[in-house]
Protein backbone atom coordinates (compact mmCIF):
# COMPACT_ATOMS: atom_id res chain seq x y z
CA UNK A 1 0.00 0.00 0.00
CA UNK A 2 1.06 3.38 -1.22
CA UNK A 3 -0.74 5.24 1.28
CA UNK A 4 -2.20 4.48 4.78
CA UNK A 5 -5.88 4.13 4.79
CA UNK A 6 -8.02 6.35 6.67
CA UNK A 7 -12.14 5.89 6.96
CA UNK A 8 -13.97 9.57 7.44
CA UNK A 9 -16.20 9.92 10.87
CA UNK A 10 -18.99 8.50 10.27
CA UNK A 11 -21.48 11.56 10.99
CA UNK A 12 -23.40 11.24 14.50
CA UNK A 13 -26.95 11.71 12.71
CA UNK A 14 -26.82 11.11 9.25
CA UNK A 15 -30.14 12.47 7.11
CA UNK A 16 -32.42 10.32 5.38
CA UNK A 17 -31.05 11.99 1.92
CA UNK A 18 -31.21 14.88 -0.99
CA UNK A 19 -33.78 14.80 -3.58
CA UNK A 20 -31.68 14.15 -6.52
CA UNK A 21 -28.87 13.09 -4.78
CA UNK A 22 -27.31 9.85 -4.68
CA UNK A 23 -27.20 8.16 -1.37
CA UNK A 24 -24.01 7.37 -1.65
CA UNK A 25 -23.15 11.03 -2.73
CA UNK A 26 -26.13 12.17 0.28
CA UNK A 27 -23.31 9.96 2.74
CA UNK A 28 -20.50 11.55 1.67
CA UNK A 29 -22.39 15.25 2.96
CA UNK A 30 -23.30 13.45 5.81
CA UNK A 31 -19.51 11.91 7.21
CA UNK A 32 -18.15 15.60 6.26
CA UNK A 33 -20.58 16.85 9.54
CA UNK A 34 -23.18 18.91 7.05
CA UNK A 35 -26.66 18.35 8.17
CA UNK A 36 -29.46 18.59 5.30
CA UNK A 37 -30.24 22.05 5.19
CA UNK A 38 -25.80 22.79 5.07
CA UNK A 39 -25.61 20.21 2.63
CA UNK A 40 -28.70 21.87 0.22
CA UNK A 41 -26.75 24.94 0.82
CA UNK A 42 -23.84 24.13 0.22
CA UNK A 43 -24.51 22.42 -2.97
CA UNK A 44 -26.30 26.43 -3.82
CA UNK A 45 -23.30 27.47 -5.28
CA UNK A 46 -25.10 30.58 -6.71
CA UNK A 47 -22.15 33.83 -7.23
CA UNK A 48 -24.83 35.85 -5.27
CA UNK A 49 -24.59 34.25 -2.27
CA UNK A 50 -21.40 35.61 -1.81
CA UNK A 51 -20.81 37.05 1.52
CA UNK A 52 -21.29 41.28 1.95
CA UNK A 53 -17.88 43.11 1.33
CA UNK A 54 -18.40 44.65 4.25
CA UNK A 55 -18.32 41.69 6.97
CA UNK A 56 -14.75 41.14 5.83
CA UNK A 57 -13.42 42.72 9.27
CA UNK A 58 -11.05 46.15 7.76
CA UNK A 59 -12.90 45.80 4.27
CA UNK A 60 -14.99 48.86 4.72
CA UNK A 61 -11.47 50.98 5.97
CA UNK A 62 -9.57 49.45 3.17
CA UNK A 63 -12.18 50.61 0.70
CA UNK A 64 -12.58 53.88 2.28
CA UNK A 65 -9.15 54.75 1.61
CA UNK A 66 -8.60 53.48 -1.71
CA UNK A 67 -11.93 55.34 -2.80
CA UNK A 68 -10.97 58.65 -1.48
CA UNK A 69 -7.49 58.38 -3.11
CA UNK A 70 -9.27 57.64 -6.44
CA UNK A 71 -11.33 60.53 -6.02
CA UNK A 72 -8.68 63.35 -4.78
CA UNK A 73 -6.68 61.71 -8.47
CA UNK A 74 -3.62 60.61 -6.09
CA UNK A 75 -1.39 57.59 -7.44
CA UNK A 76 -2.14 53.77 -6.35
CA UNK A 77 1.10 51.73 -6.32
CA UNK A 78 -0.40 47.98 -6.18
CA UNK A 79 2.62 45.97 -4.47
CA UNK A 80 2.02 42.01 -5.16
CA UNK A 81 3.94 38.86 -5.02
CA UNK A 82 5.38 36.80 -8.05
CA UNK A 83 3.44 33.28 -7.32
CA UNK A 84 0.20 32.47 -9.17
CA UNK A 85 -2.05 34.16 -6.27
CA UNK A 86 -0.34 37.36 -6.05
CA UNK A 87 0.41 37.87 -9.77
CA UNK A 88 -3.59 37.20 -10.37
CA UNK A 89 -4.50 39.66 -7.30
CA UNK A 90 -2.07 42.00 -8.99
CA UNK A 91 -3.77 41.98 -12.31
CA UNK A 92 -7.37 41.74 -10.84
CA UNK A 93 -6.81 44.95 -8.58
CA UNK A 94 -4.47 47.21 -11.41
CA UNK A 95 -7.93 45.71 -13.82
CA UNK A 96 -10.31 46.86 -11.29
CA UNK A 97 -9.29 50.62 -10.25
CA UNK A 98 -8.28 51.27 -13.99
CA UNK A 99 -11.98 50.67 -14.76
CA UNK A 100 -12.64 53.21 -12.00
CA UNK A 101 -10.56 55.92 -13.26
CA UNK A 102 -7.63 55.55 -11.01
CA UNK A 103 -4.00 56.26 -12.40
CA UNK A 104 -2.42 53.03 -11.10
CA UNK A 105 0.83 50.93 -11.63
CA UNK A 106 2.40 47.78 -9.73
CA UNK A 107 5.39 46.48 -8.15
CA UNK A 108 6.25 42.65 -8.06
CA UNK A 109 9.36 42.36 -6.18
CA UNK A 110 11.77 40.28 -8.01
CA UNK A 111 12.56 36.72 -6.82
CA UNK A 112 15.87 36.98 -7.37
CA UNK A 113 17.42 40.70 -6.29
CA UNK A 114 14.58 41.84 -3.92
CA UNK A 115 13.04 38.58 -2.62
CA UNK A 116 9.59 38.15 -1.10
CA UNK A 117 7.53 40.54 0.39
CA UNK A 118 8.06 44.38 0.64
CA UNK A 119 11.45 45.53 0.20
CA UNK A 120 13.24 49.01 -0.60
CA UNK A 121 12.72 48.74 -4.30
CA UNK A 122 9.04 48.89 -3.94
CA UNK A 123 8.84 51.44 -1.12
CA UNK A 124 11.57 53.52 -3.23
CA UNK A 125 9.36 53.58 -6.09
CA UNK A 126 5.91 54.61 -4.11
CA UNK A 127 7.98 57.47 -2.65
CA UNK A 128 9.89 58.18 -5.38
CA UNK A 129 7.01 58.18 -8.21
CA UNK A 130 4.85 59.82 -5.59
CA UNK A 131 1.82 57.39 -5.34
CA UNK A 132 -0.09 58.36 -2.56
CA UNK A 133 -1.43 55.40 -2.05
CA UNK A 134 0.21 52.35 -1.72
CA UNK A 135 -2.03 49.11 -1.51
CA UNK A 136 -0.56 45.18 -0.89
CA UNK A 137 -1.84 42.15 -2.11
CA UNK A 138 -1.34 38.89 -1.03
CA UNK A 139 1.39 40.28 1.13
CA UNK A 140 2.72 42.68 3.61
CA UNK A 141 1.18 41.61 6.71
CA UNK A 142 4.60 41.21 8.14
CA UNK A 143 5.83 44.73 6.58
CA UNK A 144 6.13 46.89 9.96
CA UNK A 145 9.37 48.70 8.71
CA UNK A 146 8.19 49.59 5.38
CA UNK A 147 5.08 50.65 6.02
CA UNK A 148 6.73 52.85 8.43
CA UNK A 149 9.25 54.28 5.85
CA UNK A 150 6.37 54.73 3.73
CA UNK A 151 3.99 56.95 6.64
CA UNK A 152 7.58 58.85 7.05
CA UNK A 153 7.34 59.95 3.15
CA UNK A 154 3.71 60.83 3.54
CA UNK A 155 2.23 57.54 1.70
CA UNK A 156 -0.65 55.85 2.71
CA UNK A 157 -0.88 51.85 2.94
CA UNK A 158 -3.44 49.67 2.69
CA UNK A 159 -2.89 46.31 3.16
CA UNK A 160 -4.74 42.87 1.91
CA UNK A 161 -3.07 39.83 2.68
CA UNK A 162 -4.30 36.56 3.99
CA UNK A 163 -0.73 35.48 5.21
CA UNK A 164 0.05 34.68 9.21
CA UNK A 165 0.97 37.91 11.00
CA UNK A 166 4.24 37.71 13.05
CA UNK A 167 4.86 39.12 16.37
CA UNK A 168 3.26 43.01 15.49
CA UNK A 169 1.19 44.14 12.44
CA UNK A 170 2.38 47.25 10.26
CA UNK A 171 0.63 50.29 11.41
CA UNK A 172 -1.06 50.92 7.85
CA UNK A 173 -4.09 53.09 7.41
CA UNK A 174 -6.17 49.97 6.62
CA UNK A 175 -5.45 46.10 7.14
CA UNK A 176 -7.30 43.08 5.59
CA UNK A 177 -6.56 39.73 6.68
CA UNK A 178 -8.50 36.69 7.79
CA UNK A 179 -5.61 35.50 9.75
CA UNK A 180 -6.38 38.61 11.82
CA UNK A 181 -9.77 37.33 12.85
CA UNK A 182 -10.86 34.59 15.62
CA UNK A 183 -14.07 33.44 13.46
CA UNK A 184 -12.99 30.66 11.87
CA UNK A 185 -16.47 29.71 10.41
CA UNK A 186 -17.32 32.63 8.60
CA UNK A 187 -17.16 32.25 4.95
CA UNK A 188 -14.41 34.94 4.05
CA UNK A 189 -12.26 33.32 6.20
CA UNK A 190 -10.07 31.07 3.83
CA UNK A 191 -9.67 33.40 1.31
CA UNK A 192 -6.68 33.34 -0.96
CA UNK A 193 -4.79 36.85 -1.23
CA UNK A 194 -6.24 37.43 -4.45
CA UNK A 195 -10.02 36.64 -2.55
CA UNK A 196 -9.44 39.14 -0.42
CA UNK A 197 -8.03 41.47 -2.72
CA UNK A 198 -11.35 41.26 -4.55
CA UNK A 199 -13.30 41.65 -1.79
CA UNK A 200 -11.68 45.29 -0.99
CA UNK A 201 -12.13 46.05 -4.63
CA UNK A 202 -16.32 45.35 -4.28
CA UNK A 203 -16.19 47.41 -1.69
CA UNK A 204 -14.27 50.65 -4.05
CA UNK A 205 -16.57 50.02 -6.78
CA UNK A 206 -19.90 50.22 -4.48
CA UNK A 207 -18.50 53.31 -2.44
CA UNK A 208 -17.75 54.90 -6.10
CA UNK A 209 -21.14 53.70 -7.82
CA UNK A 210 -19.97 51.32 -9.59
CA UNK A 211 -21.06 47.79 -8.46
CA UNK A 212 -21.50 45.70 -11.80
CA UNK A 213 -18.12 46.78 -13.75
CA UNK A 214 -17.28 43.43 -15.81
CA UNK A 215 -14.00 43.99 -14.45
CA UNK A 216 -15.16 42.62 -11.01
CA UNK A 217 -15.73 39.23 -12.32
CA UNK A 218 -13.28 36.24 -10.01
CA UNK A 219 -11.68 34.82 -13.63
CA UNK A 220 -8.51 35.73 -12.66
CA UNK A 221 -9.29 35.47 -8.62
CA UNK A 222 -10.50 31.74 -9.96
CA UNK A 223 -6.80 30.94 -10.70
CA UNK A 224 -5.22 32.58 -7.66
CA UNK A 225 -7.78 30.51 -5.59
CA UNK A 226 -7.19 27.21 -7.40
CA UNK A 227 -3.31 27.57 -7.32
CA UNK A 228 -2.93 28.71 -3.97
CA UNK A 229 -4.04 25.69 -2.18
CA UNK A 230 -6.37 27.49 0.25
CA UNK A 231 -9.63 25.46 1.27
CA UNK A 232 -12.53 25.42 -1.21
CA UNK A 233 -15.42 26.11 1.19
CA UNK A 234 -17.39 29.39 1.66
CA UNK A 235 -16.80 32.17 -0.04
CA UNK A 236 -13.52 30.47 -1.90
CA UNK A 237 -15.79 27.88 -3.60
CA UNK A 238 -18.27 30.44 -4.76
CA UNK A 239 -15.21 32.54 -6.46
CA UNK A 240 -13.93 29.50 -8.37
CA UNK A 241 -17.40 27.76 -9.41
CA UNK A 242 -18.15 31.84 -10.83
CA UNK A 243 -14.49 32.27 -11.94
CA UNK A 244 -14.72 28.92 -14.27
CA UNK A 245 -18.04 29.83 -15.77
CA UNK A 246 -16.77 33.30 -16.59
CA UNK A 247 -13.21 31.14 -18.25
CA UNK A 248 -15.01 28.79 -20.10
CA UNK A 249 -17.44 30.51 -22.05
CA UNK A 250 -15.69 34.73 -22.38
CA UNK A 251 -11.74 34.38 -21.56
CA UNK A 252 -9.56 37.30 -21.60
CA UNK A 253 -7.22 37.05 -24.86
CA UNK A 254 -4.26 36.64 -22.42
CA UNK A 255 -5.87 33.68 -20.83
CA UNK A 256 -7.70 32.10 -24.37
CA UNK A 257 -3.39 32.61 -25.77
CA UNK A 258 -2.22 31.19 -22.45
CA UNK A 259 -4.93 27.94 -23.02
CA UNK A 260 -3.97 27.29 -26.70
CA UNK A 261 -0.17 27.37 -26.46
CA UNK A 262 -0.96 24.34 -23.80
CA UNK A 263 -3.03 22.59 -25.91
CA UNK A 264 -6.57 23.27 -24.18
CA UNK A 265 -9.85 24.44 -25.38
CA UNK A 266 -11.45 27.23 -22.57
CA UNK A 267 -15.14 25.76 -22.69
CA UNK A 268 -13.45 22.37 -21.65
CA UNK A 269 -11.02 23.62 -19.25
CA UNK A 270 -11.50 21.67 -15.55
CA UNK A 271 -10.50 23.14 -11.94
CA UNK A 272 -7.41 20.65 -12.13
CA UNK A 273 -6.09 23.03 -15.23
CA UNK A 274 -5.73 25.89 -12.94
CA UNK A 275 -3.95 24.20 -10.61
CA UNK A 276 -1.59 22.01 -13.24
CA UNK A 277 -1.50 24.19 -16.54
CA UNK A 278 -2.62 27.85 -16.04
CA UNK A 279 -0.83 28.08 -12.43
CA UNK A 280 2.62 27.16 -13.37
CA UNK A 281 2.79 28.62 -16.52
CA UNK A 282 1.78 31.76 -14.45
CA UNK A 283 4.54 30.96 -11.77
CA UNK A 284 7.17 30.28 -14.10
CA UNK A 285 7.48 33.71 -15.53
CA UNK A 286 8.88 34.95 -11.89
CA UNK A 287 10.59 31.71 -10.79
CA UNK A 288 12.96 31.95 -14.18
CA UNK A 289 12.20 36.19 -15.36
CA UNK A 290 9.95 38.60 -13.85
CA UNK A 291 6.48 38.00 -12.71
CA UNK A 292 5.67 41.47 -14.65
CA UNK A 293 5.45 38.97 -17.94
CA UNK A 294 2.79 37.33 -16.56
CA UNK A 295 0.91 40.51 -15.14
CA UNK A 296 0.74 41.98 -18.48
CA UNK A 297 -0.38 39.22 -20.20
CA UNK A 298 -3.39 38.98 -17.75
CA UNK A 299 -4.25 42.38 -18.64
CA UNK A 300 -3.39 42.87 -22.52
CA UNK A 301 -7.05 43.35 -24.70
CA UNK A 302 -4.79 43.05 -27.67
CA UNK A 303 -4.79 39.27 -29.06
CA UNK A 304 -2.03 39.97 -31.02
CA UNK A 305 0.07 41.19 -28.07
CA UNK A 306 -1.30 38.02 -25.81
CA UNK A 307 -0.25 35.67 -28.34
CA UNK A 308 3.22 37.24 -28.13
CA UNK A 309 3.23 37.46 -24.27
CA UNK A 310 1.80 33.41 -24.09
CA UNK A 311 4.87 32.36 -25.85
CA UNK A 312 6.93 34.02 -24.16
CA UNK A 313 5.36 32.57 -20.81
CA UNK A 314 5.72 28.99 -22.60
CA UNK A 315 9.14 29.83 -22.88
CA UNK A 316 9.66 30.62 -19.23
CA UNK A 317 7.66 27.10 -18.58
CA UNK A 318 9.78 25.05 -20.49
CA UNK A 319 12.61 26.31 -18.94
CA UNK A 320 11.57 26.15 -15.31
CA UNK A 321 10.70 22.32 -16.06
CA UNK A 322 14.33 21.73 -16.88
CA UNK A 323 15.35 23.49 -13.85
CA UNK A 324 13.12 21.76 -11.73
CA UNK A 325 14.45 18.45 -13.28
CA UNK A 326 17.68 19.16 -12.39
CA UNK A 327 17.26 20.31 -8.95
CA UNK A 328 14.93 17.56 -8.32
CA UNK A 329 17.16 14.70 -9.63
CA UNK A 330 20.04 15.84 -7.47
CA UNK A 331 18.32 16.29 -4.23
CA UNK A 332 17.00 12.89 -4.69
CA UNK A 333 20.03 11.69 -4.80
CA UNK A 334 21.41 13.24 -1.87
CA UNK A 335 18.63 12.84 0.34
CA UNK A 336 19.16 10.36 3.33
CA UNK A 337 17.47 8.49 6.26
CA UNK A 338 15.26 10.53 8.92
CA UNK A 339 11.96 12.18 9.47
CA UNK A 340 12.68 15.48 6.64
CA UNK A 341 15.11 15.87 4.00
CA UNK A 342 16.79 19.50 4.39
CA UNK A 343 19.55 20.19 1.82
CA UNK A 344 21.43 23.12 0.14
CA UNK A 345 23.57 23.67 -2.58
CA UNK A 346 24.99 26.56 -4.46
CA UNK A 347 24.33 25.50 -7.37
CA UNK A 348 20.28 25.46 -7.82
CA UNK A 349 17.96 27.89 -9.35
CA UNK A 350 16.17 29.47 -6.11
CA UNK A 351 13.13 29.95 -9.14
CA UNK A 352 12.61 26.06 -8.92
CA UNK A 353 13.03 24.95 -5.15
CA UNK A 354 9.46 25.00 -4.08
CA UNK A 355 8.35 22.62 -6.96
CA UNK A 356 11.13 20.27 -6.67
CA UNK A 357 10.85 20.38 -2.70
CA UNK A 358 6.88 19.71 -3.91
CA UNK A 359 7.91 16.74 -5.89
CA UNK A 360 10.09 15.01 -3.03
CA UNK A 361 7.22 15.63 -0.40
CA UNK A 362 4.90 13.46 -2.99
CA UNK A 363 7.26 10.91 -3.62
CA UNK A 364 8.90 10.68 0.39
CA UNK A 365 6.18 11.44 1.94
CA UNK A 366 7.94 13.59 4.91
CA UNK A 367 9.15 17.44 5.38
CA UNK A 368 11.55 18.79 2.46
CA UNK A 369 13.28 21.97 2.40
CA UNK A 370 15.66 22.80 0.01
CA UNK A 371 17.88 25.88 -0.15
CA UNK A 372 20.05 27.88 -2.42
CA UNK A 373 22.91 29.33 -1.50
CA UNK A 374 24.89 32.66 -2.37
CA UNK A 375 27.74 33.51 -0.47
CA UNK A 376 26.84 33.81 2.79
CA UNK A 377 23.32 33.59 2.46
CA UNK A 378 20.50 31.36 1.39
CA UNK A 379 17.02 31.77 0.23
CA UNK A 380 15.07 28.35 0.17
CA UNK A 381 11.69 26.99 0.14
CA UNK A 382 9.88 24.33 2.36
CA UNK A 383 7.12 21.92 1.57
CA UNK A 384 5.47 19.53 4.36
CA UNK A 385 3.08 16.30 4.80
CA UNK A 386 -0.14 16.40 7.15
CA UNK A 387 0.36 16.53 11.05
CA UNK A 388 3.85 18.27 10.55
CA UNK A 389 2.91 22.21 10.03
CA UNK A 390 6.26 23.53 8.78
CA UNK A 391 5.12 27.01 9.24
CA UNK A 392 5.19 26.77 12.85
CA UNK A 393 8.95 24.97 12.44
CA UNK A 394 10.40 27.79 10.83
CA UNK A 395 8.91 30.35 13.24
CA UNK A 396 9.80 28.30 16.09
CA UNK A 397 13.79 28.05 14.44
CA UNK A 398 13.71 32.04 13.46
CA UNK A 399 12.86 32.27 16.97
CA UNK A 400 15.89 30.68 18.04
CA UNK A 401 17.73 32.36 15.60
CA UNK A 402 18.73 29.91 13.28
CA UNK A 403 17.02 31.55 10.24
CA UNK A 404 17.04 35.47 8.69
CA UNK A 405 13.36 35.25 8.25
CA UNK A 406 10.51 33.18 6.77
CA UNK A 407 6.63 33.05 6.05
CA UNK A 408 4.28 31.08 4.36
CA UNK A 409 0.99 28.36 5.22
CA UNK A 410 1.07 24.60 7.27
CA UNK A 411 2.33 23.40 4.27
CA UNK A 412 4.33 25.25 2.31
CA UNK A 413 6.96 27.84 3.55
CA UNK A 414 9.89 30.27 2.40
CA UNK A 415 12.62 30.83 4.32
CA UNK A 416 16.15 32.99 4.35
CA UNK A 417 19.10 31.72 6.22
CA UNK A 418 23.30 32.03 6.48
CA UNK A 419 25.55 29.68 5.29
CA UNK A 420 27.31 29.33 9.08
CA UNK A 421 23.79 28.56 10.75
CA UNK A 422 22.59 26.30 7.98
CA UNK A 423 23.79 22.68 9.46
CA UNK A 424 22.67 24.02 13.34
CA UNK A 425 19.02 24.38 11.21
CA UNK A 426 19.57 20.95 9.84
CA UNK A 427 19.95 19.55 13.18
CA UNK A 428 16.61 21.37 14.49
CA UNK A 429 14.12 20.61 11.87
CA UNK A 430 15.65 16.63 12.49
CA UNK A 431 14.38 17.07 16.26
CA UNK A 432 11.61 18.65 15.88
CA UNK A 433 10.38 16.66 12.95
CA UNK A 434 11.02 13.82 14.40
CA UNK A 435 9.32 14.33 17.56
CA UNK A 436 6.30 15.32 15.38
CA UNK A 437 6.15 11.49 13.73
CA UNK A 438 6.52 10.15 17.29
CA UNK A 439 9.69 8.46 15.48
CA UNK A 440 7.39 6.37 12.63
CA UNK A 441 7.67 6.00 9.20
CA UNK A 442 5.22 8.72 7.87
CA UNK A 443 3.21 7.38 5.03
CA UNK A 444 0.66 10.15 3.48
CA UNK A 445 -3.05 9.39 4.17
CA UNK A 446 -5.55 8.47 2.08
CA UNK A 447 -9.05 9.15 3.75
CA UNK A 448 -12.00 7.21 2.33
CA UNK A 449 -15.24 8.91 1.77
CA UNK A 450 -17.21 5.62 1.74
CA UNK A 451 -17.83 2.46 0.17
CA UNK A 452 -19.18 2.13 -3.37
CA UNK A 453 -20.68 -0.80 -4.59
CA UNK A 454 -20.30 -2.27 -8.11
CA UNK A 455 -24.22 -1.02 -8.96
CA UNK A 456 -23.52 2.38 -7.62
CA UNK A 457 -20.76 2.66 -10.18
CA UNK A 458 -22.41 4.56 -12.28
CA UNK A 459 -23.93 7.89 -13.91
CA UNK A 460 -26.46 8.42 -11.27
CA UNK A 461 -23.77 8.48 -8.95
CA UNK A 462 -21.49 10.49 -10.94
CA UNK A 463 -24.00 13.41 -11.25
CA UNK A 464 -23.82 13.78 -7.75
CA UNK A 465 -20.56 14.11 -7.52
CA UNK A 466 -20.64 16.56 -9.60
CA UNK A 467 -22.61 18.49 -7.36
CA UNK A 468 -19.80 18.85 -4.68
CA UNK A 469 -17.37 20.30 -7.01
CA UNK A 470 -15.09 22.65 -7.24
CA UNK A 471 -12.56 19.91 -5.34
CA UNK A 472 -9.30 21.30 -3.87
CA UNK A 473 -8.32 21.88 0.01
CA UNK A 474 -11.45 21.64 2.76
CA UNK A 475 -13.41 20.02 0.26
CA UNK A 476 -11.54 16.59 -1.42
CA UNK A 477 -13.00 14.68 -4.25
CA UNK A 478 -15.11 11.82 -2.62
CA UNK A 479 -12.49 8.85 -2.54
CA UNK A 480 -14.23 5.52 -2.52
CA UNK A 481 -13.72 1.90 -0.99
CA UNK A 482 -14.46 -1.11 -3.52
CA UNK A 483 -14.10 -4.48 -1.47
CA UNK A 484 -13.06 -7.68 -2.63
CA UNK A 485 -12.71 -7.12 -6.28
CA UNK A 486 -11.56 -9.88 -8.56
CA UNK A 487 -9.65 -8.71 -11.78
CA UNK A 488 -11.41 -9.62 -15.26
CA UNK A 489 -8.97 -8.36 -17.90
CA UNK A 490 -5.78 -5.78 -17.68
CA UNK A 491 -3.48 -4.21 -20.32
CA UNK A 492 -0.64 -2.39 -19.93
CA UNK A 493 -1.47 1.83 -21.71
CA UNK A 494 0.66 4.63 -21.89
CA UNK A 495 4.02 3.16 -23.04
CA UNK A 496 3.73 0.77 -20.84
CA UNK A 497 3.53 2.75 -17.86
CA UNK A 498 -0.11 2.46 -16.77
CA UNK A 499 -2.64 -0.23 -16.11
CA UNK A 500 -6.31 -0.39 -17.99
CA UNK A 501 -8.18 -3.34 -15.85
CA UNK A 502 -11.48 -4.28 -15.80
CA UNK A 503 -12.83 -5.82 -11.74
CA UNK A 504 -15.99 -7.98 -11.54
CA UNK A 505 -16.94 -6.05 -8.13
CA UNK A 506 -20.64 -7.50 -5.82
CA UNK A 507 -21.25 -9.56 -9.14
CA UNK A 508 -20.65 -6.38 -11.54
CA UNK A 509 -18.14 -5.55 -14.14
CA UNK A 510 -16.01 -2.60 -14.03
CA UNK A 511 -13.94 -0.75 -15.60
CA UNK A 512 -10.60 0.96 -13.82
CA UNK A 513 -7.61 2.73 -14.91
CA UNK A 514 -4.52 2.77 -12.94
CA UNK A 515 -1.87 5.69 -13.88
CA UNK A 516 1.55 4.64 -13.42
CA UNK A 517 0.88 0.99 -11.80
CA UNK A 518 2.33 -1.22 -14.54
CA UNK A 519 5.00 -1.88 -11.60
CA UNK A 520 2.47 -2.76 -9.16
CA UNK A 521 0.43 -5.43 -11.87
CA UNK A 522 1.24 -8.64 -9.37
CA UNK A 523 -0.68 -7.01 -6.30
CA UNK A 524 -4.12 -7.36 -8.28
CA UNK A 525 -3.35 -11.52 -8.45
CA UNK A 526 -5.54 -12.00 -5.37
CA UNK A 527 -8.76 -10.39 -4.19
CA UNK A 528 -8.07 -6.67 -3.48
CA UNK A 529 -9.57 -3.69 -2.03
CA UNK A 530 -9.91 -0.78 -4.37
CA UNK A 531 -9.05 2.78 -3.20
CA UNK A 532 -10.57 5.55 -6.13
CA UNK A 533 -12.07 8.40 -7.86
CA UNK A 534 -15.50 7.66 -9.94
CA UNK A 535 -14.93 9.43 -13.47
CA UNK A 536 -16.39 9.92 -16.65
CA UNK A 537 -14.61 7.25 -19.39
CA UNK A 538 -14.62 9.13 -22.18
CA UNK A 539 -13.27 6.29 -24.14
CA UNK A 540 -16.58 4.86 -23.88
CA UNK A 541 -19.10 7.19 -24.25
CA UNK A 542 -20.78 9.80 -22.42
CA UNK A 543 -22.98 7.32 -19.90
CA UNK A 544 -19.80 5.27 -18.66
CA UNK A 545 -17.91 5.80 -15.77
CA UNK A 546 -14.30 3.86 -14.87
CA UNK A 547 -13.02 4.02 -11.13
CA UNK A 548 -9.03 5.90 -11.35
CA UNK A 549 -7.41 3.78 -8.71
CA UNK A 550 -5.21 5.72 -5.84
CA UNK A 551 -4.31 2.43 -4.19
CA UNK A 552 -5.06 -1.14 -3.79
CA UNK A 553 -4.53 -3.89 -0.63
CA UNK A 554 -5.16 -7.38 -0.62
CA UNK A 555 -8.87 -8.17 0.57
CA UNK A 556 -9.85 -9.60 3.72
CA UNK A 557 -12.72 -11.04 1.87
CA UNK A 558 -16.56 -10.28 1.04
CA UNK A 559 -17.30 -9.71 4.80
CA UNK A 560 -14.20 -7.01 5.31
Amino acid sequence: MKYKWVPRSVADAAFDGIEGVAAPVASVLARRGFNASEARAFMDSRWNNLSPWRSLPGAEEAATAVAAAIHAGEGILVHGDFDADGITAVATSVRVLRALGARVDWHIPCRFNEGYGIGETGVRKAIDEGFGLFMTVDCGISAVDPVLLLAEAGVKTVITDHHLPGSSVPAACATVDPELSDDAGAPWRRLSGAGVALAVLRGVAELLGSPDIPELEPDLCAIGTACDVVDLVGDNRLILRRGMEILRSLPSPGILALLRKAGLSSDRIRTRDLSFVIGPRLNSAGRVSHADLAVKLLLTVDTDEAQILAGELEGCNDRRRELDSGVFTEARKMAGEGPCVVLGSDSWHPGVLGIAASRLVDELSIPVVLVSFNGAEGRGSARSVDGVPIHGLLQEALQEGLLLRCGGHSVAAGLSVLREKFDAFRSFMMERTGAAGEGEVMKPLLYIDGRLLGTECNMQTMRGIRLLEPFGPGNPEPVWIARNAFLVTRDLVGRGKHLKMTFQIDGVTGNAIGFNMAKRSAEFDRPVDLAFLLREDSFRGSDSVQMELLDVRPSAGPGS
